[in-house]
């Protein structure tokens, strides 16, 4: 399955169904101010619904903006270090 990132905000963290993502509330990658987190779902996901979605590369040029300075991709992963 495809996988596609989504940012969300900080107060959607305790509602989230976390079996729809690849992350846990542990690794999710947060914005430097706590208030933006991102998660990556599978295309095909519930959760999407009407939210903006982002392939990996767009989601890389979100992270290099002013919002996102100091977390870091793990190229690897997908997760910040």
């Amino acid at each position: 399955m495809e996988q596609k990132y989504i940012i969300i905000e900080s107060s959607e963290l305790e509602t989230l169904d976390w079996g729809s993502t690849y992350q846990t509330l542990d690794s999710i990658r947060m914005s430097p101010d706590n208030t933006l987190g991102i998660i990556s779902v599978d295309v095909d996901s519930n959760y999407m619904g009407s939210r903006t979605s982002y392939t990996h590369s767009e989601i890389r040029v979100i992270l290099e903006g002013d919002n996102w300075k100091g977390v870091v991709f793990n190229e690897d992963t997908g997760s910040s270090d």
